[in-house]
């Protein structure tokens, strides 16, 4: 049989256990409030770092400078004769033609980096071939992607055409950065049945983040580390990248304005005369 033992408390000790268990109660609802401030406010730090972290990348993401080097090298799909290519490659081997890159957030400007001697016949037609007489402008908040064209002895400032992208799982490393294929295609209509299609060979990597390139190809998902564009080459030699202080970019103002239907009219004018 059980038996229990019935506890009378005076009103005075009753108020004291009440209280005691109060103070308990306090003192634990305490150590449970500085918890759950640490916790918030570990919580809010964590946040905090995340994104000045993210600004931090944001921000050092978006000033490059990147030099390319031309050269020549055989048509991939081979359509061209080999003696062309081979009377190309002699010129192209005597000159050393670089090209830069400039990078500020959205805006960017591809240009030759140094003047050419016009003395040298071999320069001035590495010069035209490498399409070292244009400038490339983009800015992609204002949707702008125009040409300046240096051709016939004057200037025209034409839009760069949209590029449409085919991915390929192919990689490869140039350098440290870890790349990806991407290719597109075009075609020159000179007139009657010289109508030429050419491929475009991009490597690019998501290592930078930067979605342009040299002679005006843009919009890969990362920097464009090396293109072949028919039998020209174009491989980036120096990269400066998170530059603090921006380059200067000025928008190519100078030259008349064309479509390109516009200006394939005038060169097959200057190819007749």
């Amino acid at each position: 049989m059980l038996k229990f033992t019935i506890i009378v408390l005076s009103s005075t000790d009753y108020f004291s256990l009440v209280l005691n268990l109060l103070n308990t109660t306090i003192i634990v609802l305490g150590k449970v409030l500085i918890c759950i401030k640490i916790l918030v406010m570990k919580k809010k730090y964590l946040l905090l770092m995340l994104f000045l972290s993210v600004i931090n990348l944001h921000s050092q993401s978006k000033k490059h400078t990147i030099v390319y080097t031309a050269s020549t090298v055989e048509m991939m799909e081979n359509k061209v004769d080999k003696s062309f290519v081979s009377g190309i490659n002699k010129i192209m081997a005597k000159t050393n033609i670089q090209f830069q890159l400039v990078i500020n957030d959205n805006i960017s400007l591809y240009f030759v980096k140094d003047a050419l001697e016009e003395n040298d016949s071999s320069l001035k037609v590495a010069r035209v071939l490498y399409g070292a007489m244009d400038k490339y402008y983009i800015d992609k908040t204002k949707n702008e992607s125009i040409i300046q064209k240096n051709a016939y002895g004057d200037l025209f400032l034409l839009p760069n055409k949209k590029v449409k992208w085919k991915l390929s799982k192919e990689s490869k490393k140039i350098g440290k950065y870890n790349c990806f294929k991407a290719t597109t295609r075009y075609t020159i209509d000179n007139g009657g049945d010289n109508v030429f299609d050419k491929k475009v060979v991009a490597w690019y990597t998501p290592e930078i983040n930067s979605n342009f390139g040299p002679r005006g190809y843009h919009g890969l998902p990362g920097l464009i580390l090396s293109l072949q564009d028919d039998i020209y080459l174009f491989t980036a030699t120096e990269l400066k990248l998170n530059q603090k202080k921006e380059a200067k970019i000025s928008k190519p103002t100078k030259g008349k304005k064309m479509s390109n239907e516009e200006f394939k009219n005038l060169e097959k004018g200057y190819t007749r005369g």
